[in-house]
Order: structure tokens, then C-alpha cells, then sequence
């Protein structure tokens, strides 16, 4: 399985060549397909303003990378494939750095997310419930850096395209 970082980057090759440079990626949304391990990123127009954040529109598309081999498959979406009825052109929050938290602390808990991905993906994919100590811990650090860097508009896509997940999350929590 390719890390998680590898696996972002092959989301983000489209960006600038099939959708536009002001697109914001989400984090990585693991899904089980089968005998295939996915992750599922969702794509939505952004705005980025100085000083304020980044504007996100609600996902107009939808892509799967192979967390194997890395290819990517994208396709249109819209908010009611997600159980949502939000405007497709109507702004549904701004991303930013959230206050009271510097810089280097949201870089920090990226990277913490990152690693709890790498640790987390196979166990969620071979669906363990048993977990090692290493694994729980990196539970209670996916909960917490989440909860600290992940978009808060697009928390409701996030549960909705990744239940199978959160849901394991909750499971073994």
C-alpha cells in the first residue's frame, strides 16, 4: 500500500490539468471496494483571500485513487449524492488556520494525520477490530488531528462518503 502522502499526490495530479488551479483537495476518505483499498478525495472550488482563508464551494467532483497502484478515477458530483442540498455555486465556509493555533501547531497535526493514515488504512481495510496498542494510538491521534485541520464545511461530506469509516473509527475507538 503506498503511503499517504503518495496517495495525495496522485488526487492532486489532475489539479491545473483537468480541473482548475483554484480547486482545494480534501484529506484522503478511505473506502473499502472489495478486493481494492481506495481513498476518496472530494474537489471543490475554492477562493483563496489574504488573511481570511480559503472559500469552499461544495464538491463538484469526486475522485478514487487505487491505494495500491495510486491511479485515479474522477468523476462529477454534486451535494445530493452526499444526502446534502447545499447551492452548488454558494459558498459553504471558509478554511483557515484555526485561532489560537500557529502555524507550525497546524503543520504539526497535518503531519500527525498523515502518519495515523498510514497506520490506520490497513487496519480499516482488513476491517480489524482487534487492534495493537500502536493502532489505538493512532486512533485517539486521527480523532484529534482531524478534528484540528480538516475543513469544518465539508465535515458532513467527509461522514456522509467515508460512514463506512468513521463509523469503524467509533467502532474500535
Amino acid at each position: 500500500m503506498q503511503s499517504t502522502e503518495a496517495i495525495i499526490q496522485s488526487a492532486g495530479r489532475c489539479i491545473a490539468t483537468v480541473l482548475p488551479l483554484e480547486t482545494h483537495l480534501s484529506y484522503p476518505i478511505p473506502l473499502r471496494g472489495g478486493m481494492e483499498s481506495f481513498a476518496a478525495f472530494l474537489y471543490c472550488k475554492a477562493n483563496v483571500v489574504y488573511d481570511q482563508g480559503i472559500y469552499l464551494l461544495p464538491p463538484s467532483h469526486l475522485g478514487l485513487v487505487n491505494c495500491n497502484d495510486g491511479s485515479l478515477k474522477i468523476r462529477l458530483t454534486r451535494p445530493t449524492e452526499f444526502g446534502q442540498i447545499d447551492p452548488q455555486e454558494e459558498v459553504l465556509g471558509v478554511y483557515k488556520t484555526p485561532e489560537g493555533v500557529s502555524d507550525e501547531e497546524f503543520l504539526a497535526s497535518k503531519a500527525l494525520l498523515y502518519r495515523s493514515y498510514d497506520v490506520l488504512l490497513p487496519a480499516f481495510f482488513a476491517n480489524q477490530t482487534n487492534l495493537s496498542p500502536e493502532v489505538r494510538q493512532s486512533v485517539r491521534d486521527f480523532r484529534l488531528s482531524f478534528k484540528q485541520v480538516s475543513e469544518e464545511a465539508l465535515l458532513r461530506y467527509y461522514h456522509a462518503a467515508g460512514r463506512d469509516f468513521f463509523a469503524w473509527l467509533d467502532q474500535v475507538a
